[in-house]
């Protein structure tokens, strides 16, 4: 039995696994304001007379986002702005949903950018695990470094590449809000689909989209018009009623 498991087994078991749970996720199509999507495209047009003012599409993020894409049957989700609505589509290979928004029915909406915060815990806890080595061997009066210089610089490596995805890597967000309903879109830069959007970037997409909407929500409402019954005028007092009446509300005259 040992000649037949090995410890290598475990990790090929691991890879698969997070594979398929990669997919799994994938495949829900993603696009929920909490599942984070890997930009595809995003285009901001500030003209006011476009049809057309923001598009940003992504798919799944992970290593089963990524296989779907290879294979050509990534699922994506898209959040689009026109003049008076916004759309929102989620898809993927076990279903489709598809959200429409007018602009006068907003509320409000929000914009933004998130770090990693694990990433910024491990850099913490590896750097005191650092100290405490240097202060474990200044105690015990060894030469700093002595013991196992290797094991420091793995430890001090570990917390600089922590740090550096803490400050590197953002999630930025656009979420719209309509009464009791929210939705939008969280997503992160892209290597493989070389999509790129910095913090500027962001927030010319969002006052393009506040424009939008308030030009929208200050527009005349294409309302059905509302039309009044017409009235019979008395012709003694010039008072106005309402069909049907046989003597004038007013003075009383014969209508």
């Amino acid at each position: 039995m040992g000649d037949l498991f090995q410890p290598w087994h475990i990790i090929i078991l691991l890879v698969l696994f997070t594979v398929v749970i990669s997919v799994i996720r994938a495949l829900k199509g993603g696009g929920r304001l909490g599942s984070i999507l890997v930009l595809r495209k995003f285009e901001v047009n500030p003209d006011p007379s476009a049809e057309v003012h923001l598009v940003i599409v992504g798919r799944a993020k992970g290593l089963g986002g990524l296989l779907l894409t290879l294979l050509r049957i990534s699922p994506e989700s898209s959040l689009m702005v026109r003049k008076t609505d916004l759309t929102m589509d989620r898809s993927g290979l076990l279903g489709r949903e598809h959200i429409l928004i007018p602009l006068n029915k907003v509320q409000g909406s929000k914009s933004g950018y998130h770090r990693p915060v694990f990433a910024f815990a491990i850099a913490c806890i590896f750097i005191l695990t650092f100290l405490c080595i240097i202060l474990v061997e200044a105690n015990s009066n060894e030469r700093i470094g002595s013991g196992e210089p290797a094991n420091s610089i793995v430890i001090l490596g570990i917390a600089a590449i922590a740090l550096a995805v803490f400050f590197y890597k953002r999630t930025l967000q656009i979420t719209i809000g309509s009464g009791h309903f929210t939705t939008g879109m969280r997503f992160k830069r892209s290597i493989l689909e070389n999509v790129t959007v910095d913090l500027d970037q962001l927030i010319h997409a969002s006052d393009v989209l506040d424009h939008t909407i308030l030009a929208a929500q200050r527009a005349p409402h294409a309302d059905i018009p509302v039309t009044t019954a017409a009235t019979i005028s008395c012709n003694h007092c010039g008072n106005a009623n309402l069909p049907g009446t046989k003597f004038c509300e007013n003075c009383g005259t014969t209508l």
